[in-house]
């Protein structure tokens, strides 16, 4: 369960799937391509946890693979939220609405899957020394809802 927590600030990259389906417009690109937001975390990450050229390297591959796989899914996602408002406003029947939403669920979770997939190999990309960081700083709230001004645990 902690390695899970953790591999969400290893692999920042991942959080991409999110970000992405709330834009309407693309996130500025740093020079690796991946949106400024996300190289940013990728470059706080490299700092705190000591990583070295290639394990920063092969983050920003994780994420961009990540990236790309998520915008794939992203048109489906705004065309189903467009029918789902059309549905909802003009007087859908039950069983319509009930497809769509089933229909979202599963593009969800394949944003949700990305997401994990991303995550795992983050965390593998770590030496066992930085994934011990990484689990002690988490731990602190660094990365987490606590580290964000949130309430944490």
């Amino acid at each position: 369960m902690m390695k899970n927590s953790v591999i969400r600030f290893a692999g920042a990259a991942a959080l991409a799937t999110g970000m992405l389906m709330a834009q309407t417009t693309p996130a500025p690109t740093t020079t690796t391509g991946l949106p400024a937001w996300l190289q940013n975390k990728i470059d706080r990450a490299a700092i705190v946890l000591d990583l070295d050229a290639t394990q920063k390297g092969q983050l920003e591959t994780i994420a961009g693979n990540a990236v790309t796989q998520a915008r794939s899914i992203l048109p489906s996602l705004k065309s189903n939220r467009a029918a789902m408002q059309k549905l909802i406003t003009s007087g859908g029947s039950s069983d319509e609405i009930q497809k769509l939403a089933q229909a979202q669920g599963a593009l969800i979770g394949q944003l949700i899957g990305i997401r994990a997939m991303a995550m795992q190999q983050a965390w593998s990309v770590l030496r066992p020394a930085q994934q011990q960081k990484a689990l002690q700083l988490h731990e602190f709230g660094y990365g987490g809802r606590a580290y964000h001004g949130g309430m944490g645990r």
